[in-house]
């Protein structure tokens, strides 16, 4: 399949836990990380508030999961190994352009986040970041991408 699909075939496992934070998003997030604790802790802060979080070790991944299912946004490793992340954010946002992607990034690679902001990015974080301003970023995304489907 090409491209970002509308809706997947998956099972009920896939919808948000809680109420929907937006109305007509899906409240989907993917996480692409190589740092196991960090993604264990962000996927439980993230589906403690009723969203839900798949998972991508690489850019990779991340890709062949989002030709199977939609994401309202995308919270991607800056350095994901395989497809570099600034590679990566290129193909989501070129196959999947109403798709947010905020990037996370250490202090040494800020420079890679400004790259990403110039393609296509929403936003930016320092790892670690506190759950707290993640979730403002992810809201703000749902907001800009729910903006646009208007």
């Amino acid at each position: 399949m090409n491209g970002c699909p509308r809706s997947s075939g998956l099972s009920d496992a896939f919808l948000p836990r809680k109420q929907e934070t937006h109305v007509g998003l899906s409240n989907r997030i993917l996480l692409v990380d190589t740092e196991g604790d960090l993604l264990g802790a962000l996927t439980r802060e993230i589906e403690a508030v009723g969203f839900h979080v798949e998972v991508a070790a690489d850019g990779g991944k991340a890709l062949e999961l989002l030709e199977l299912v939609s994401f309202d946004v995308v919270i991607l490793e800056a350095w994901a190994p395989e497809t570099g992340g600034l590679e990566t954010l290129g193909r989501i946002k070129q196959s999947c352009p109403e798709t947010e992607v905020i990037i996370l990034t250490v202090c040494e690679s800020a420079n890679k986040a400004l790259e990403g902001m110039h393609g296509g990015a929403f936003d930016y974080l320092l790892k670690p970041c506190d759950s707290e301003t993640l979730l403002e970023r992810i809201h703000r995304a749902q907001e800009k991408k729910e903006m646009g489907e208007r």
